[in-house]
């Protein structure tokens, strides 16, 4: 290979396109997407908390104020054993079951009496404040005189005098009279409703969540990682051209064409069949650049490459192998017939011209043809004989094609 053609071909390595890589377009993508959905499925962990905390909540509340019945009937029925029995025993358990009442109603009412006292809006709902404090039901009153009228009785020591005050209170004290018992059922009932209502608006805004995640991915795979892959795959195009085609000519590069002729040589050589190469150089091409500029010598390429192409089978490997200097791989061909394809692209090439600046620039090609032998080992072997045609071409006053002897 000439001197000149080395020398192109450093500059023409020197010489890159720029691609603009994807990975910081990949990498932002990726940590939005995987922010996105970890902030949401965050949210839904919460949710889920938010969910179990309220369950607790709620069912602390309604195992509480469910206690307030049985605790009332336990009472009644200490009661009524004390006033037959005068067992003590009876009578401290009833103020026992009493005792634990009031704590339970004050725990029940803790978190209403805390807001009020910071003149914040109370937590509890408006039907759950009517229950305790207002009619028909108004269960604060009721709890609080319901427990009055049983410590007075039971503060009696005379068993006379407690029988009086239990007969004068007996339409209260007496659990199918007592409409407290009522009350509390109806606070449970509402406690238990309300419970539900919040966790199925919990549950609610969870479901949201979570179809926002599944459309987030869907998003996602369709207008960010289809478009990045797309991208990659745009990127690994450009990649596989920048590395197996030369920019200028959109012809193949030194490397990929020495790839190529290497499969070719070794499968004609298995086949036992004709392999012959043909290498040009376009005639006096520095001239050519000093005289009309390296633009004009881009367009005497492109053009001189358009006709190689234009002349060359589907099975021919055409390349770009230096400055000016071109090689054509012709599969399944002789010596004869690889002449006179050269023959035919000098002709092509010498009543070819591009224009510049107005100007019309004339020029031709020099050509070496080579073929394998029997004695070759190697592809750079045919490429060695069709340089060195090449050069007898040249010498002999150029736009001619020359044969390996």
């Amino acid at each position: 290979m000439s001197t000149s053609s080395q020398t192109a071909i450093s500059q023409e390595n020197a010489t890159t396109i720029h691609i603009a890589n994807p990975l910081n377009y990949i990498a932002v993508n990726y940590i939005i997407s995987l922010g996105l959905i970890a902030f949401l499925s965050i949210a839904v962990l919460f949710m889920l908390d938010g969910i179990v905390v309220e369950q607790n909540k709620s069912g602390k509340i309604i195992s509480i104020s469910g206690q307030q019945r049985m605790l009332s009937q336990r009472v009644n029925l200490f009661v009524i054993e004390y006033v037959h029995t005068n067992n003590l025993k009876s009578r401290q358990s009833a103020l026992d079951a009493l005792d634990q009442m009031e704590k339970n109603h004050e725990l029940l009412l803790q978190p209403h009496y805390k807001a009020i006292s910071s003149h914040e809006p109370s937590p509890f709902s408006e039907e759950i404040e009517a229950l305790y404090f207002s009619p028909p039901h108004n269960i604060h009153n009721k709890l609080l005189l319901f427990a009055d009228q049983i410590k007075q009785a039971l503060s009696q020591e005379n068993t006379t005098a407690f029988q009086a005050i239990y007969n004068a209170s007996t339409s209260f004290l007496d659990p199918q009279k007592n409409d407290l018992l009522y009350s509390l059922d109806a606070v449970v009932e509402r406690y238990e409703l309300e419970s539900a209502e919040k966790i199925s608006r919990l549950r609610i805004a969870q479901n949201i969540i979570l179809a926002i995640i599944i459309l987030t991915i869907i998003t996602e795979a369709l207008f960010i990682f289809r478009p990045t892959m797309r991208n990659i795959g745009s990127y690994a195009e450009l990649l596989r051209k920048e590395a197996n085609y030369d920019y200028l000519s959109g012809l193949l590069n030194s490397r990929a064409f020495s790839a190529i002729a290497n499969k070719a040589f070794f499968s004609a050589q298995r086949h036992k069949t004709d392999l012959s190469i043909l290498i040009f150089d376009l005639d006096k091409f520095k001239k050519i650049n000093d005289q009309y500029g390296h633009p004009a010598g881009d367009k005497v390429i492109k053009k001189f490459s358009t006709i190689l192409s234009e002349n060359s089978r589907s099975s021919d490997t055409v390349a770009r192998i230096g400055g000016e200097e071109f090689i054509i791989l012709l599969p399944d061909t002789n010596l004869d017939d690889a002449k006179l394809l050269a023959e035919k692209i000098l002709r092509t090439t010498s009543k070819s011209s591009i224009t510049h600046d107005g100007k019309t620039i004339n020029f031709t090609t020099s050509c070496g043809v080579s073929q394998t032998k029997n004695s070759d080992t190697d592809i750079e072997a045919i490429i060695n004989r069709a340089d060195n045609a090449l050069y007898e071409s040249k010498r002999n006053g150029r736009n001619q094609v020359s044969t390996d002897h």
